[in-house]
């Protein structure tokens, strides 16, 4: 039986090969009959030499949608952390514009556990559709994956603000500015330092933990820039005068003082810009 079955995908990718199926011709049933297949080829546990000749013929017909699908369904199937295969095909009927697969490849990845192409990709094609529900879902997904992303925090920020959540937008506000911040993308930082500003105002130690951290990763101007925003801004909420006028009382020293002096400031609460 084995025998049989792999002569069987062999005999399938040669035709694919010599038909030169266009991409048009493919539809979701296509998939499913691939399916099927992958089916029998784990029953009769010759995934291994499956993905060998879906491999080999890769090397010469790299755009075999047959071979990138079967070759990339093993791979996750037994774990393999590389879903190469699965993207290059992906991206072909990406760039054909024909969603419906591109949405149901996304899925199959996505039935192997959570990735970040996949998510991405989904929330791309929900946005084209104006399917807001499952385009943030998708993001509120893809960020507990990507850790590094965030340009998706910002979109989740801004939905909670839409939303009238105040705390949750604040909530990814704060994480996507630490997130630009690592990413040293100090335009995009600003942005969300104003942001944080103007929901949280009262937080003034916050704000100044954060600043802390802004001048770890930013140049000398950038940081007296931030300082000098928060001084406006300290000027119209006398009330940190009353409730923290330590704090308050250092806050002006900070953004008057030569930075290289910084370092010998005391700040009440643990902080300190070091």
């Amino acid at each position: 039986m084995s025998d049989t079955l792999a002569s069987r995908i062999g005999q399938m990718i040669n035709a694919e090969k010599w038909t030169r199926a266009d991409l048009s011709e493919y539809t979701i049933s296509s998939f499913q009959t691939f399916d099927e297949m992958l089916k029998e080829i784990f029953s009769n546990d010759i995934q291994d030499e499956a993905q060998e000749i879906c491999e080999e013929h890769l090397q010469t017909s790299r755009d075999s949608v047959i071979g990138l699908y079967l070759a990339g369904i093993i791979a996750l199937k037994k774990r393999i952390v590389d879903d190469s295969n699965l993207v290059v095909l992906t991206n072909m009927f990406d760039d054909s514009e024909k969603w419906n697969i591109v949405e149901f490849l996304c899925q199959k990845i996505l039935e192997y556990g959570e990735n970040k192409f996949a998510l991405r990709t989904l929330a791309d094609i929900y946005g084209s559709k104006d399917d807001h529900e499952r385009r943030y879902e998708m993001l509120e997904r893809l960020i507990e994956v990507d850790l590094e992303d965030a340009d998706a925090v910002r979109r989740l920020a801004a939905k909670r603000e839409q939303d009238g959540d105040l705390d949750g937008a604040i909530a990814y506000y704060k994480k996507a500015l630490h997130r630009y911040i690592n990413r040293r993308q100090f335009s995009q930082v600003r942005r969300m330092w104003e942001k944080v500003i103007e929901f949280q105002s009262e937080d003034l130690e916050g704000l100044l933990q954060i600043l802390y951290t802004i001048r770890h990763a930013e140049h000398r101007q950038r940081w007296q820039d931030t300082m000098r925003t928060l001084c406006e801004l300290q000027e119209e909420c006398q009330k940190w005068l009353d409730t923290l006028p330590e704090l308050a009382k250092k806050l002006q020293q900070v953004c008057a003082l030569d930075l290289d002096k910084l370092k010998n400031i005391e700040f009440p609460g643990g902080l300190s810009p070091e």
